[in-house]
């Protein structure tokens, strides 16, 4: 009796150091950035303790895993002042800020039975409330595939369409909305053609803003689906601009590893995925070359 007693507890005392199979289902997961500051004295250089937190989102999940509700941190404010100068010339001092835990945005998104998201509601918020309705999405399939995008206003009005070709693995969208993120207002007409390979990944993004080329976006993936690579070429189509990379786990298929380097230049950032031993990420590591500036933490409600 006595030896079944220990291996039970030898059992159980491996069981618990070892990985799930599969990651929980998680109801919500909370993001915090953290931030560096400069050290006391010595502002050139960055401090190792000293430390500025943010909470910057949230989502929420059905039990199916499915998206259903993504909230955003970072309330806009503006300010306007007008001054009458003595010579009768009016200045005007105007400027914008953020209150940090306030919510900003939230994005709502229904499903289907075969959880195909059919809907998504992109809400403006104040003072925690919402505010007013910025867009909304429908989405639509045939023969179990995703066809179409379309997207409208608070006034009902069609601002962007995005067809996909099924047949020949093209994507066309079509834009012409106004952007209020993060501070400014853009109004204008965009154009993204997104080309697709036999496997359903993305080759190829080429963007167009009122008729002039963007940027292109040139996408290639290893054999095992362990490394993907991202060139970028701005203001001519094959002006190579800078390369992303990112790596995934060969077993997990999480991602463990983003690199970011632009071309003929010292400029590079990178940021290292740690995940506990139930697969869920909870933490993300930022480099500017080889310093630390700071890092992300998340925190899980689970059903």
């Amino acid at each position: 009796m006595k030896r079944h007693f220990q291996i039970a507890i030898i059992l159980l005392t491996l069981s618990s150091c070892g990985y799930y199979v599969y990651p929980p289902k998680v109801k919500v997961r909370y993001q915090y950035d953290y931030t560096y500051k400069q050290k006391l004295f010595k502002d050139w250089e960055t401090s190792k303790w000293r430390k500025h937190k943010t909470k910057t989102a949230y989502i929420k999940y059905d039990r199916n895993g499915n998206e259903i509700e993504i909230g955003e941190y970072g309330e806009v404010w503006h300010f306007s002042n007008v001054k009458t100068n003595p010579d009768s010339s009016v200045s005007i001092v105007s400027g914008h800020g953020v209150y940090p835990n306030k919510l900003n945005t939230v994005t709502y998104k229904t499903y289907n039975d075969s959880n195909q998201v059919m809907t998504e509601e992109v809400w403006r918020f104040k003072d925690n409330k919402k505010d007013y309705l910025v867009y909304k999405t429908f989405f639509s399939y045939t023969d179990n595939q995703l066809a179409k995008e379309t997207e409208f206003d608070a006034d009902g009005q069609i601002i962007r369409e995005k067809d996909y070709d099924l047949t020949s693995n093209v994507q066309y969208e079509n834009r012409n909305k106004t952007i209020y993120e993060p501070f400014v207002r853009v109004d204008g007409n965009s154009i993204d053609t997104i080309r697709y390979d036999t496997n359903g990944q993305v080759i190829e993004k080429i963007h167009y803003y009122n008729g002039k080329f963007l940027y292109r976006q040139e996408f290639l993936y290893s054999d095992f689906g362990t490394i993907k690579t991202e060139l970028r070429y701005d203001d001519e189509p094959d002006s190579l601009w800078s390369i992303t990379e990112w790596r995934y786990d060969i077993i997990t298929k999480q991602l463990t590893r983003k690199y970011w380097n632009v071309i003929n230049s010292t400029t590079e950032r990178r940021e290292e995925f740690i995940y506990d031993r139930k697969k869920l990420l909870r933490r993300i590591e930022r480099y500017n070359a080889e310093e630390k500036t700071g890092y992300t933490k998340y925190k899980y409600k689970l059903y």
